[in-house]
């Protein structure tokens, strides 16, 4: 083989790695992003979903508090924690929003202060995180429309 046929030969092969790199990037990848119950992420992600409802330690064994599911717009399950004020007449209601990769166990303390400061507050488990169903993250696409309907679930209820 010549050093011209090899230098083609490298060319070809060199030309179809980057070919196949751009298709795996482009398929592949995002669904590594986006796909949050991923087995492939589950082996790397370091924040685990806790499954059961955290036990309040002594310092939040007056906070009063209430597990609700709602349905989405597209018939999704989603858990939410509604925290009441430690008041007879709450001063509103705050919707706390968790990260990527996280649920609404992350807010137990600052739910309980925000509690004792006279705040109700709502923790909700966005789609397809911590208990509630779904698989894909859609980074405010469909979440808008979940905090909407968390939104007159809660009116509905009056709280």
């Amino acid at each position: 083989m010549t050093k011209k046929n090899r230098l083609k030969l490298f060319k070809r092969i060199l030309v179809s790695f980057i070919i196949l790199a751009a298709l795996l990037t482009h398929f592949f990848v995002p669904r590594l992003i986006t796909e949050i119950r991923n087995p492939i992420v589950g082996l790397i992600k370091r924040n685990h979903n806790v499954s059961h409802e955290v036990v309040s330690n002594n310092n939040n064994s007056k906070v009063k508090r209430k597990v609700i599911t709602l349905k989405s717009f597209d018939e999704l399950k989603l858990l939410t924690r509604l925290t009441y004020a430690n008041s007879d007449a709450p001063k509103g209601t705050i919707i706390l929003l968790h990260r990527i990769r996280s649920n609404r166990n992350h807010f137990i303390e600052l739910s309980a202060f925000l509690s004792k400061d006279g705040f109700n507050s709502v923790a909700l488990d966005s789609r397809a995180h911590g208990e509630s169903e779904g698989d894909f993250c859609s980074f405010g696409v469909n979440e808008k429309q979940d905090v909407s309907a968390l939104i007159n679930h809660y009116q509905i209820m009056k709280i």
